[in-house]
């Protein structure tokens, strides 16, 4: 992508990747995740001549037999004109459909960026010393397909201002503003980031920490038309939370050995430092007049104990 600016400046960002994505596939609305308002246009442009045929024709995971159930439960004959029903039948017909238990909608529809471009992308922006990805098991949120990314970078050109620097995506596109509003800084909240090495002031991760929150759906619950951020539904912010505590585990592991190596480190000069002068009385209880030999054997000793790249 190019971007010229009017002073004649010109931006570019490289792709990443040459790879299209999978196509996802087309699914028919499941009867767990319609509204009532979806569902008296469906009913109203359908050409199906029975309510069973409707259902089974118009949703995903309806067959034969969870037809009749549904309509069994809602107290409708099954062989009615859809047309025929009036708004209170509607509505009563949607809550048995939700009430009967049904297999969960199918997940290929679905569209995530994928752990190995979430990785590429955090390298190339931010040249981090430790990056991560996570990419959740699709699950289902009344009705409704969703999976949730969660890349973590730390360190690299990312500034130590205090608190972290969050990006936040749905269905890959960037959200900009609201973000106190949104399901991700709920869920980055909710995640006690102290047991990751990461210090913490109130809830918020603290350091050179970026944080990327990704959503896949074929409905994002957003707060409002503006698609500015996502409602905060319990389910999903369950998924984010899973994700974060996952890859702040891994980030975890790195800070801790990154914290061992140091100390061996700190160890390992502070002995060496010693050896010149340890050297001439280990080598006259050694009886050995090489003083230079046994410093180097020291060393090496020093070494061979204290090595971080061991850890």
């Amino acid at each position: 992508m190019v971007l010229r600016e009017p002073d004649g400046n010109k931006i570019e960002y490289p792709r990443v990747s040459k790879e299209l994505p999978a196509r996802p596939k087309e699914i028919k609305p499941h009867p767990h995740g319609v509204e009532l308002g979806v569902m008296l246009r469906m009913i109203e442009n359908t050409d199906s001549r029975t309510i069973s045929s409707f259902l089974q024709s118009e949703f995903t995971r309806v067959g034969r037999t969870s037809a009749e159930e549904i309509c069994d439960e809602a107290d409708i004959d099954e062989g009615r004109r859809p047309n025929t029903l009036d708004k209170d039948e509607i509505e009563t017909l949607l809550e048995a459909a939700q009430n009967v238990n049904l297999q969960s909608p199918p997940t290929d529809c679905l569209s995530p960026i994928g752990e190995d471009l979430v990785l590429k992308g955090l390298k190339k922006e931010l040249n981090p010393e430790f990056s991560t990805a996570i990419t959740r098991s699709p699950t289902v949120y009344k009705g409704n397909p969703f999976q949730v990314e969660v890349g973590l970078a730390w360190g690299g050109d990312i500034e130590d201002e205090g608190s972290f620097e969050e990006l936040r995506y749905a269905n890959k596109v960037p959200l900009l503003y609201k973000k106190s509003a949104c399901v991700t800084t709920k869920a980055i909240e909710n995640v006690s980031w102290n047991r990751y090495n990461i210090s913490q002031t109130g809830n918020r991760p603290q350091g050179p920490l970026c944080i990327s929150i990704h959503i896949a759906s074929v409905w994002v619950p957003f707060t409002s038309e503006g698609k500015e951020a996502v409602a905060n539904y319990d389910p999903i912010r369950k998924e984010m939370k899973l994700a974060l505590q996952e890859a702040g585990r891994k980030l975890g592991r790195y800070l801790k050995r990154k914290e061992r190596k140091e100390i061996q480190e700190k160890k390992k000069r502070q002995l060496t430092s010693y050896a010149k002068e340890m050297a001439p009385a280990i080598a006259a209880l050694a009886e050995d007049g090489n003083e230079e030999e046994m410093e180097e054997k020291i060393q090496q000793l020093v070494h061979d104990d204290y090595n971080p790249e061991q850890l």
